[in-house]
């Protein structure tokens, strides 16, 4: 039942005694005021106190020394892992503390005051509160731990420990911890086992702890790097160094070792801390199920616990696992639900709002527009890690993902991906990403990432200013997949914008940058953009050309050429040679079958086998010679472009396809009727990195389309728009390689008989 069905059923009495009591009673509400009636807010009923349960505040630095000043925030995560290692007692862990405070604290409260200490411990459920000084007496430190009784605000003990040096401050605490409690250590359980014995690496660690959690992942870097170099067996630090490198990159090698690292040195910490190692080392090898096993039982076992309930999230949202449902053989399901990822993040978002790492996957869960998915016969790293495929789509406010064996490319594939409600989906889940990064942007004005994650949602929704802006505001921390994305979102902004003195700059730089495992194709890519085919053909041998086998591999060589809408008469004859039966060598050869409908040809493949394929239906048609079914398919693809970027989806073919048929048709009014749309409306919502076809990004049709605008604008006598984008392509193109010069002549030509000088 909603909140507002709720007042209104506890209303009713009210609204049926008013109609008897007479107009004078309906003028005011149950305070005296006169309407709109305020809603009393919930009143918030805290758990009932544990006597198990303890917390602990950060300790209060008496002497306001500037050396003993980490010690107010490490105190409390110090005590907190001592007193862990016992099993009879629940400790709220210090992350969860720090949740508490910000809420409860009024202001910058210093030092704290009993009454919010027992206010925090009474929302924890809490009865055992330690609050607690540090004091600077000479040249000695004296820690004092003061235990209180949540029910009554009693004090129950002071324990009082002394020290000579901050580096003695670890074995100080493990005495609180047992002076606290009044016990004797419990058996084998190795108090004051903190994970490391320098002071120096802990102060580390605890920066590096902030840094990830704010997103700042190089620094997080840098200070868990820092702390290991300090001490190499601190456990802690090895995990928090792998969750930070593996948030930069998923398959960065660095991560699992870290890992492993941390599992192998975590024996002498609390059993928490140890859960949350060993299930986090499933991670980089992609056992996301074994991982979301190992966090279940911390998270129903508290229901508060931040580092659970993201991991628990997180594995979730990579788990890509599809299970039989039921006895039904034929109905298959993701094993974790994506919804329910993204409820657990938002549930850590209200835990602790400085968790910005939980923003991340609820953008990018938005954004997505498919979901692969594996047998759970399958090891991750199976060839055929893919066999399912999931449109994500929309369910009220529910993101819904349901898997299929459909093949992205073919047409049943196509038909559910353009379906009307897919479309209207993908736009309200565009517009939910969007207004996630606003939130997150709202709670971290100054946070890098939250900058890139509104540049993200901006592009999408074709709102290119305002994604500038925000490109702009999120330089710097850049992570290792960083380092690719960012200037690629550089250049789609500028590519879209066509300020193409910014794209040639800017693929310039890329193409310049040494190639890595991760930025081959964009290398590729940025280098075809510029009309330089040589790099981009050493990158896609490096990256596929052993795989591919030879006659694929140049096959491929041609392609690129012809989706950029250069004459690719050799893949003609490559079309018959690629490896295969009939139906899967055309499906093979449809970049040159969908963008080469302009040159003429003399011979086809066998095309009935893919009859049903939209964006291959203007070359079966040129095939047959029907005229009458290249028109119907022209229009076919000019309606289905349009509702496809309405609904804010990339376009497989679309106008491209459309403008060529109306074109192979004599049909130049429609040609620059769809060019122009596409140009001035279309273009703005379409990421330059969809792939048209595997291997082949959106944003080679670019410079395509706009030498297809001046041709047709000069033909229907528009000399000053041909001008425009003439000069567009030679600027872009000005670099280009010697099999492109008789092209660039042509268009010089072009662009002097409009009264381009």
């Amino acid at each position: 039942m909603t909140r507002l069905a709720r007042v209104a059923r506890r209303a009713w009495p009210l609204l049926a005694g008013s109609a008897v009591a007479g107009n004078s009673a309906r003028a005011q509400c149950p305070d005296g005021s006169p309407p709109p009636c305020r809603t009393a807010p919930a009143r918030r009923v805290d758990p009932p106190l544990d006597s198990r349960t303890w917390i602990v505040l950060p300790f209060e630095n008496v002497a306001r020394s500037n050396d003993l000043e980490w010690l107010r925030d490490a105190s409390a995560n110090l005590l907190y892992l001592d007193l862990s290692r016992w099993t009879d007692i629940r400790v709220v862990d210090d992350e969860r503390v720090s949740d508490l405070l910000r809420v409860v604290r009024s202001g910058g409260e210093r030092p704290l005051a009993l009454s919010t200490g027992l206010t925090v411990a009474r929302r924890a459920g809490a009865r055992q509160l330690i609050m607690g000084d540090v004091i600077r007496a000479g040249s000695r430190i004296a820690v004092i731990a003061k235990v209180f009784d949540v029910r009554n605000g009693q004090r129950v003990r002071s324990v009082r420990e002394e020290a000579t040096s901050a580096d003695s401050m670890f074995a100080v605490f493990s005495k609180l911890a047992r002076g606290v409690l009044d016990v004797a250590p419990p058996e084998g359980a190795n108090v004051g086992a903190l994970g490391t014995a320098s002071v120096d690496a802990y102060k580390e660690y605890l920066t590096g702890v902030t840094a990830l959690n704010a997103f700042d992942l190089p620094q997080a870097n840098r200070r868990f790097d820092r702390a290991l170099q300090l001490d190499s067996a601190f456990a802690l630090a090895h995990y928090k160094f792998a969750l930070s490198l593996l948030w930069g990159s998923a398959r960065d090698p660095r991560g699992r070792e870290h890992a492993e690292a941390a599992l192998r040195l975590s024996g002498k910490l609390p059993a928490r801390e140890r859960t949350l190692i060993r299930a986090f080392a499933f991670f980089p090898r992609g056992e996301y199920g074994a991982m979301c096993d190992a966090l279940a039982p911390l998270v129903r076992a508290d229901s508060s616990d931040v580092d659970a309930m993201a991991g628990l999230a997180d594995c979730m949202y990579h788990d890509d696992v599809v299970i039989q449902v039921g006895s039904d053989t034929s109905a298959r399901r993701f094993r974790s639900s994506r919804h329910e990822s993204m409820r657990l993040f938002r549930k850590v978002l209200q835990l602790d709002p400085t968790y910005h790492l939980a923003y991340q996957h609820l953008v990018d869960a938005y954004m997505a527009t498919l979901r692969f998915g594996r047998p759970s016969t399958e090891s991750p790293s199976s060839a055929v890690a893919t066999a399912y495929l999931a449109i994500v789509g929309r369910d009220a406010d529910t993101v819904v993902t349901a898997p299929t064996r459909l093949r992205a490319g073919t047409p049943q594939f196509d038909s559910a991906r353009y379906d009307l409600s897919t479309l209207r989906s993908r736009r309200r889940n565009l517009q939910a990403a969007d207004a996630m990064a606003a939130e997150w942007l709202a709670a971290a004005p100054n946070e890098p990432r939250a900058h890139r994650a509104m540049a993200r949602t901006s592009l999408a929704l074709g709102s290119l200013a305002t994604a500038r802006e925000h490109l702009a505001k999120s330089r710097g921390n850049l992570s290792q997949s960083d380092s690719v994305t960012v200037p690629l979102d550089w250049l789609d902004v500028s590519l879209r914008l066509f300020r193409v003195p910014d794209v040639a700059r800017l693929a310039d730089s890329m193409a310049a940058s040494a190639p890595t495992s991760s930025n081959r194709e964009v290398l590729a890519f940025a280098s075809v953009l510029r009309g330089r085919f040589g790099v981009a053909d050493s990158q896609v041998a490096a990256t596929s050309g052993a795989r591919l086998g030879p006659v694929l591999s140049r096959y491929q060589h041609f392609a690129v050429r012809a989706v950029l809408g250069l004459p690719a008469d050799s893949a003609v004859l490559l079309e018959m040679q690629l490896p295969g039966p009939p139906e899967m060598a055309a499906s093979r050869a449809q970049p040159t079958l969908m963008f080469a409908l302009r040159h003429p040809r003399a011979l086809w493949p066998r095309l009935d086998s893919l009859p049903a394929d939209l964006c291959l239906r203007p070359a079966a048609a040129l095939a047959r010679g029907d005229t009458s079914a290249l028109r119907r398919a022209a229009r076919a693809l000019d309606s289905a472009s349009r509702a496809t970027f309405a609904g804010l989806s990339g376009d497989r073919c679309g106008f491209v396809v459309a403008a060529d048929a109306y074109l192979a048709l004599r049909d130049s009014v429609n040609a620059r009727r769809v060019v122009v749309w596409a140009l001035d409306t279309a273009l703005a919502t379409a990421p330059i990195t969809f792939p048209v076809e595997p291997g082949y990004p959106f944003g080679l049709l670019f410079p395509r389309i706009m030498l297809l605008r001046a041709d047709l604008e000069a033909a229907m006598g528009s000399p000053e728009g041909a001008r425009l984008w003439y000069r567009r392509v030679l600027d872009l193109w000005a670099p280009a390689d010697a099999e492109l010069q008789p092209l660039l002549d042509r268009v010089r030509r072009s662009y002097a008989a409009v009264g381009g000088s």
